[in-house]
């Protein structure tokens, strides 16, 4: 019933506005009727079917009308107040009967699967069914542009650990020439000729390097001198492939073949990530048995950090963990997903992921719907206990728009030179304003102008005065309130 609700308010106004400023009664469908000629008097809302108020919705929808001020000029030209209450409660009866009809026709066509829907996105349209929301990161695993391949282009790093399969070049140059291009063994040794067995695999290619020239100066005696006249230099030719097993929740769970550049990215893509119930902040890379690092995909999706993208070494273990706490992020939020969160993280951290609120959303209050052992609950949540509200499995965020009014406006409308809106401060009053709007034009009635305000009770009530006598000063000025309305008729 709460997505019904957020919205009725919203509908009221749209259709209140329909009916104020564009029809009446005895022409409901007829459109652009001036205002002048409308008879608001005689408006009953009792006489109206459920299909003219359906076709008003639709008509509200298409031409994004909206009530703004116009309440005051609506009642004052004589629209009883009992006749919006009515219209209010019809509106109501109709949306709850179609949201029941909706509920229904979804249970019998079709199974809500929690894991995957997670919750139901309050939406902005009327009526429209649910949408599935994606989970944060899923996408980077689908880009059809995007390829996370290992670049074989590129210097071999110092810390690449040699092993079975490599292939080692030792180019020597200077007094003397020569180049050797030597695979590593299955037992980790490579054959130089005149040198016999060298056991390299396991060492880096900046230890192998200094061992090999080591070497070869006990027979290049040039490379020993103090002033060598014989240089060598060791390097990678062609790598061998590693396997590297992908288990747990991965999306294609599996043994693949990569090269031996490859890192722990080049892996997760290869098996497309981690799947729908997989975790992108619980990735074990194993080696030997021992957990070596804790891979977190969010530190990489929101920072850029790779600093745990290890490089993979044959028969090495990506385990990926379900995922523990999951909630929703929707509404007014710059990146609307279901997004994974680790133990005790906080309400604030959840922001952070979320890339912050959109320009509207209203933040100063939200919205947490929870799932308890036996039903929903809804909770409000403080701007300034963000940081200390714990989420939860399941948990939903809503962020709502702004109000559509203003916390600080009064408007003047009529014979004054310059009509509008306008920001109300601390102790304006009607001559004050009369000087924001530069003054009144030759034409002003000066004997009865009219201020239209909102009393304690909602309703709009209407302040009569005379503008002569407040500007000669025989009578007191007038004191503004926000949204006043001032009409000073020509």
């Amino acid at each position: 019933m709460h997505k019904l609700t957020i919205k009725r308010a919203r509908l009221f106004s749209v259709l209140f506005l329909i009916l104020t400023y564009s029809f009446s009664f005895n022409s409901l469908y007829s459109q652009n009727l001036p205002i002048s000629q409308i008879d608001f008097s005689k408006l009953q809302i009792e006489q109206l079917s459920d299909k003219q108020i359906e076709t008003l919705i639709e008509q509200a929808k298409s031409r994004g009308l909206s009530l703004q001020d116009l309440e005051a000029e609506a009642i004052s030209r004589g629209m009883p107040y009992s006749e919006i209450l009515k219209l209010r409660q019809r509106v109501e009866k109709l949306i709850e009967d179609r949201g029941e009809t909706i509920k229904q026709e979804d249970q019998s066509e079709r199974k809500v699967d929690n894991d995957t829907l997670l919750s139901q996105k309050i939406i902005e349209d009327f009526l429209i069914p649910d949408e599935k929301i994606e989970f944060f990161g899923h996408d980077l695993f689908k880009k059809e542009n995007l390829s996370f391949a290992p670049s074989l282009n590129i210097p071999t790093p110092q810390n690449y650990i040699l092993g079975p399969g490599d292939e080692i070049v030792i180019e020597v140059w200077g007094a003397s020439q020569q180049t050797y291009r030597l695979r590593i063994s299955p037992e980790g040794q490579i054959n130089i000729g005149n040198l016999g067995l060298v056991k390299v695999g396991g060492l880096t290619i900046e230890g192998a390097s200094e061992l090999l020239i080591n070497r070869l100066s006990t027979i290049y005696s040039g490379l020993r001198r103090p002033n060598p006249n014989t240089y060598a230099q060791v390097s990678l030719g062609n790598i061998r492939s590693i396997k590297v097993t992908i288990a747990g929740d991965a999306f294609m769970p599996g043994t693949y073949t990569l090269p031996a550049f490859a890192t722990a990215f080049n892996a997760l893509y290869l098996s497309g990530g981690p799947s729908d119930k997989g975790s992108f902040r619980d990735i074990r890379i194993i080696r030997n048995g021992i957990a070596l690092e804790n891979l977190d995909l969010y530190d990489f999706l929101l920072k850029g950090d790779t600093k745990t993208n290890l490089r993979l070494q044959d028969e090495d273990l990506l385990f990926i963990g379900p995922y523990k706490e999951r909630v929703i992020a929707a509404g007014e939020v710059k990146r609307i997903a279901a997004y994974e969160l680790l133990e005790n993280e906080t309400l604030s951290d959840l922001i952070h992921y979320f890339g912050g609120f959109s320009a509207g959303a209203y933040s100063k209050r939200l919205k947490i719907y929870r799932m308890t052992e036996s039903q929903r609950s809804i909770m409000d949540v403080e701007s300034e206990l963000f940081s200390s509200f714990t989420m939860k499995n399941g948990d939903s965020l809503n962020v709502e728009k702004i109000l559509d009014r203003f916390e600080n406006r009064v408007t003047i409308k009529g014979a004054v030179l310059r009509e509008g809106e306008y920001a109300i401060v601390d102790g304006l009053t009607l001559l004050g304003l009369l000087n924001r709007a530069e003054g009144l034009r030759e034409d002003a009635f000066l004997h009865r102008a009219v201020i239209y305000r909102l009393a304690n009770d909602f309703q709009i009530e209407a302040i009569d005065f005379s503008l002569q006598n407040i500007i000669s000063g025989e009578e007191p000025d007038l004191a503004l309130k926000r949204e006043d309305v001032v009409v000073i008729s020509s």
